[in-house]
């Protein structure tokens, strides 16, 4: 049962120390096609906004945009 613990416990203090850190910046979706991203999905938020998430095959980006903006607000880890 010691052995279990353990292993848990090892296990929960090796992964909380990966966390990856999410960048977050101002961008557009054309800047972002631009430097080889393309886009996988597109979903209509709640609140007239689009998520757009993007991949160029290393790394995920998913940006915000809306009607009364032109920026893209994203996030990427």
């Amino acid at each position: 049962m010691k052995k279990i613990v353990l292993t848990f416990l090892i296990f929960f203090l090796l992964t909380s120390i990966s966390k990856s850190e999410r960048k977050y910046f101002q961008s557009t979706i054309n800047e972002l096609i631009k430097q080889g991203y393309t886009v996988i999905q597109i979903v209509k938020g709640n609140d007239n906004s689009y998520y757009y998430h993007l991949t160029n095959g290393k790394e995920v980006v998913i940006c915000q945009t809306g009607f009364s903006y032109s920026i893209a607000y994203c996030s990427k880890d």
